[in-house]
């Protein structure tokens, strides 16, 4: 029976790019490769571009969630009318954790937002389901199932 050194030793001479051993083992690079592969088709999504976001209408959706918010924190702490209650107002250590979490939640139902729709256009290229952009396997669901971009 083989050591784990020796068959890593052994699966370093059987990546299909190189003529020769390479420096690891093989799965490394493929995995590699396959994050790299995912991370072009989600270039937008990791950097974030204003065109994304107009595209997805993050910002809209992220002021109507702090509104939602603001104004159900406000049933709960109404707010001062006054001008002398407004130099003595100060918001309460609750409140302030409140507004903390309230915050955390407008992120969080943007990532979920942001990750749907990432999922939706990881998977159009992937499995094919897009057949304008001219995808090279989209005919051939048995290619698209497999890793042939080393």
């Amino acid at each position: 029976m083989l050591t784990l050194l020796a068959q890593t030793h052994r699966l370093c001479f059987t990546y299909a790019r190189a003529t020769c051993s390479v420096s690891y083992a093989p799965p490394a690079y493929y995995a590699d490769r396959l994050c790299e592969r995912g991370r072009s088709y989600l270039r937008d999504f990791f950097l974030g571009t204003k065109a994304l976001r107009d595209e997805l209408g993050l910002d809209d959706k992220k002021k109507k969630l702090e509104e939602r918010y603001r104004v159900a924190r406000l049933a709960e702490y109404p707010r001062p009318t006054t001008v002398a209650e407004m130099k003595k107002s100060v918001k309460s250590e609750k409140e302030a954790i409140e507004e903390k979490l309230d915050r955390k939640k407008v992120l969080d139902d943007l990532k979920q937002d942001v990750m749907a729709a990432a999922r939706d256009e990881f998977y159009k290229y992937v499995v094919g389901k897009d057949r304008e952009k001219k995808n090279p396997w989209a005919e051939h669901l048995r290619i698209s199932r497999t890793m042939f971009w080393m």
